[in-house]
């Protein structure tokens, strides 16, 4: 039944997304069913623990959903593309996003014509 429910999340979860997913065994061990831990999950890279059903974001900018079975992650980065060779992407670690800019002038902002996943 629990292998069931994820692969049913996982077609539902990658089609919507736009950019690449990623599903994580937990490397814990189990607890007894039951007990309040036994479907926790742990972020594959900042190794926090997360409850059945929680949504996050990690140190890597991913949006992660813990499944009875494994934790799934999302690469929620979008890269620009289609701007001027004059310009430059910066990433935003905090604000998860790139900014385009001037090479010369880091206040300048530049256009993008459109972003992809990775």
């Amino acid at each position: 039944m629990n292998v069931l429910l994820c692969g049913a999340l996982l077609i539902v979860w990658v089609p919507l997304s736009e950019s690449a997913c990623y599903m994580f065994p937990d490397h814990k061990e189990k607890q007894p069913i039951g007990s309040a831990k036994a479907s926790d999950c742990i972020d594959p890279h900042d190794k926090s623990e997360h409850l059945t059903g929680t949504t996050w974001i990690n140190s890597m900018c991913q949006t992660c959903s813990c499944v009875q079975c494994k934790t799934l992650c999302c690469d929620r980065v979008l890269l620009p593309r289609g701007y001027s060779e004059d310009c430059v992407a910066t990433f935003n670690r905090k604000k998860c996003r790139y900014t385009v800019h001037q090479k010369e002038n880091l206040s300048a902002q530049c256009k993008t014509q459109y972003y992809v996943g990775k």
